[in-house]
């Protein structure tokens, strides 16, 4: 028999597993290229990482929710494509809601967020990835590296298993 400490507390005797937070990757398929390179580059890193593309299965609202619900953090692929998309915007809106940590990765050069995304951005340093933090490896590792240390422990698989393990 399993210990009552394992149980769900529904008397089904199953055990209640939720998943370890992840960064959710919120972004207009117009920058899916990018977002793909960077989701890539963080989960060789080790972080989880929600991503549209293989995770969307069922209602794709409800779907969204979830996504945004179980993350640690946030990505908003900040361009005019993303403000324009209702989509997008629920996502954002959501996140904001349920005081989720929220990352702009600026995605145009020259953009100024305006209207809702404006306002929700506020004054956050966002990351650049686009013109030369593209160009080259180095310079989006670098990039990436600089996101890594906004992000720290949020969303990575190595430090939700130490926070799980009571080691502090």
């Amino acid at each position: 028999p399993k210990a009552a400490a394992d149980d769900d507390g529904a008397g089904t005797g199953l055990t209640q597993t939720k998943p370890p937070p992840h960064v959710m990757a919120s972004y207009n398929w117009d920058h899916q290229d990018v977002i793909m390179r960077v989701v890539g580059s963080l989960q060789s890193r080790g972080y989880l990482v929600w991503v549209d593309t293989e995770q969307m299965k069922g209602a794709t609202v409800d779907t969204m929710a979830l996504a945004v619900e179980g993350s640690a953090a946030v990505l908003l692929g900040v361009s005019r494509a993303y403000k324009e998309s209702s989509n997008c915007r629920m996502e954002a809106q959501y996140a904001l809601q349920k005081k989720k940590a929220l990352v702009p990765l600026m995605m145009t050069e020259g953009y100024e967020a305006d209207g809702w995304l404006g306002l929700l951005l506020g004054t956050s340093m966002w990351y650049g990835f686009y013109g030369d933090a593209l160009s080259t490896e180095s310079a989006f590792a670098s990039r990436v590296d600089s996101l890594a240390r906004e992000l720290g422990g949020r969303g990575c698989a190595d430090a939700q298993l130490v926070e799980d393990s009571g080691v502090d």
